[in-house]
């Protein structure tokens, strides 16, 4: 897994080398090194680069790909980690619908892992309404 990361890293570095932040292809890298981060317990760091690779993905029109729908649960687990609760809610929610917009996204392991996250968050209301803590 480090070889990976110093793939990624190296990847990254090129990129901004580049100056070729703005593609698709250094939002993938930004959230596989965000994904390694958040595992780290690094969460404000990755939440940083998921917010980045949001951005790109948006601005190239890529919000209807598996990768941004992942990218978003991985955003809402940031936000749930830091006790933005709300912001949390509603980034899952924006990941179900991407989930919804990608062929058999709703069949994909990654959009079950979405549902057991929000269950466990006490979030598995289909309206996903806000429900208060005692």
């Amino acid at each position: 897994e480090e070889e990976a990361m110093e793939v990624y890293f190296r990847a990254k570095t090129a990129h901004e080398d580049a100056e070729s932040t703005s593609t698709p292809s250094y939002a993938d890298v930004a959230m596989n090194i965000g994904d390694h981060l958040n595992e780290l317990g690094k969460v404000e760091e990755a939440k940083e680069l998921f917010c980045k690779a949001k951005e790109v993905y948006l601005a190239q029109g890529w919000e209807r790909t598996l990768n941004f729908a992942v990218l978003l649960h991985n955003l809402g687990l940031c936000q749930l980690k830091q006790g933005q609760r709300r912001e949390a809610q509603e980034t899952f929610q924006e990941a179900l619908s991407a989930y919804e917009k990608v062929v058999l996204g709703e069949e994909s392991p990654q959009y079950a892992e979405l549902l057991e996250d929000m269950r466990r968050a006490g979030m598995s209301d289909p309206s996903l309404a806000l429900t208060v803590e005692p």
